[in-house]
């Protein structure tokens, strides 16, 4: 019997294009940054931050908090940008990409 192979994250970050949020720890010893930057060279225009403390899991309340923060305004920034533009959004256009 053979085993699936395990997939590779930064190969299946190529085929996504849409709008993508990527928040890692200063102090996260599991994702160092080499390896979050890698993983953001996959995607068209990924929005990268990093969070104060916290370690891999956003395990304070500050940092919980911070990580529930910046999700939700990047959510809130692409549905409404989807919402008055669609297809047809002007940040798409300048940035060339088409998947906003």
């Amino acid at each position: 019997m053979r085993w699936p192979s395990t997939p590779d994250p930064f190969t299946e970050a190529k085929g996504y294009n849409g709008p993508v949020l990527l928040l890692r720890a200063d102090d996260d010893r599991l994702v160092d940054e080499g390896t979050c930057s890698r993983y953001a060279e996959g995607y068209t225009a990924p929005e990268v931050d990093t969070i104060a403390g916290g370690g891999h899991n956003f395990a304070t309340l500050t940092a919980r908090a911070a990580v529930e923060e910046k999700t939700a305004a990047f959510i809130k920034a692409h549905l409404v940008r989807r919402h008055l533009y669609g297809k047809h959004d002007p940040a798409a256009h300048c940035s060339g990409r088409t998947d906003l």
